[in-house]
């Protein structure tokens, strides 16, 4: 059997580097995106996003009246979260820009000022001036409508030692993704369509070839065009616009073969069923483009309405992206993202059957 699958992927790699149609989805498509939105968000982020966290530890009255200002505020849009550790991983991601702390000894100091703490990323300093500001002149408000005037309540700044996840970093990890919808729903509807018009499918059948051998040699095939496609992508993203990879290589290229074998799934079903190209086009791009704007690749899911963050949830293409940017932005382990890699696996485990049933030949 290995020789059997070899000798087709060897052909089907040919055949690839022949076809225009599968070149341009595979390389050419996703580069596009990454070139035009690495202009737009490529290099420094300093746009004011006044998204905060709120902590009050605190019971007391004036503790009350710090966070109802802040809650009132038409300066801040306080966004709530069930951890703690949700509310850092937000921090982390720019989801939001700081975090305003009430701590439990908030008011309890003998004639001291009582301090709420600003927390924000180190390395995001210069963009939190405009939300410091904004703190300083509602607190300053505050303190004018209590009595007596000390100040009262003043901000302390608490940097956060972290990296900040860029809208860069988060674009170029969900255009991996999206090379990897190209590559196995277009590259598999084109490539499987375009074999049955020319009769090259027909011919396997008359040799000793099984449709295990064909979809096999043909997961080799895009696993090795899918790193070779998301290489392309990595190398113009770090010379260009300054994209840098913070995970580990092998991770990373274990988890974009994993993702591609399990996505190539779909695409067999599509590519396999369909008779020609007619038929395939429409069903593949009724599969792709849902994943393609529901799934995180071009805006995070989290700004979605809650209803459809949950319906994105059980795109495979969403684990796909959430999984490429744990490594490549966040120093994920390929250990470390194990959830995804079983729900990937799931779906690889009810595509396959379906692909190999509904398999035609011609």
């Amino acid at each position: 059997m290995f020789t059997k699958v070899m000798a087709l992927a060897k052909a089907n790699m040919k055949r690839f580097w022949r076809d225009p149609v599968a070149m341009f989805f595979t390389i050419a498509f996703p580069l596009m995106f990454l070139v035009i939105f690495g202009f737009i968000f490529g290099g420094d982020d300093t746009s004011f996003n006044a998204s905060v966290g709120l902590v009050n530890e605190s019971d007391s009255p004036l503790a009350a009246r710090v966070e109802e200002r802040i809650e009132s505020s038409e300066s801040f849009s306080v966004e709530s979260f069930e951890t703690d550790e949700d509310r850092e991983d937000a921090l982390t991601r720019s989801q939001i820009q700081a975090v305003i702390v009430i701590d439990e000894e908030f008011d309890q100091v003998p004639d001291a000022p009582a301090s709420v703490g600003l927390q924000y990323l180190a390395s995001q300093e210069s963009d939190v001036a405009a939300l410091r500001a904004i703190l300083n002149a509602e607190l300053f408000q505050l303190n004018n409508e209590l009595e007596p005037y000390n100040p009262p309540v003043v901000p302390v700044d608490q940097p956060v030692e972290a990296e900040a996840l860029e809208a860069f970093d988060y674009l170029t990890a969900g255009l991996m993704g999206f090379s990897i919808l190209g590559l196995t729903v277009f590259g598999m509807a084109n490539g499987f369509t375009a074999d049955k018009k020319t009769g090259a499918i027909a011919r396997l059948r008359v040799a000793p070839i099984q449709s295990l051998h064909i979809v096999l040699s043909v997961a080799l095939v895009y696993a090795v065009l899918a790193i070779v496609s998301i290489a392309i992508l990595v190398l113009v993203a770090t010379l260009a616009f300054d994209f840098e990879m913070v995970g580990d290589w092998f991770s990373f290229v274990v988890f974009i073969v994993i993702s591609t074998v399990s996505m190539l799934g779909i695409g067999t079903i599509i590519g396999g069923w369909a008779k020609n190209d007619k038929q395939a086009q429409p069903v593949s791009n009724l599969v792709a483009f849902p994943m393609m704007f529901l799934s995180g690749v071009f805006f995070p899911t989290f700004l979605m309405p809650d209803w459809l963050q949950t319906v994105s949830k059980f795109i495979p293409l969403t684990t796909v992206n959430d999984g490429l940017r744990l490594i490549t932005t966040e120093s994920f382990f390929i250990t470390d993202v194990w959830q995804e890699i079983l729900i990937l696996g799931g779906w690889a485990l009810v595509s396959y059957p379906i692909a190999f049933k509904v398999f035609r030949w011609e």
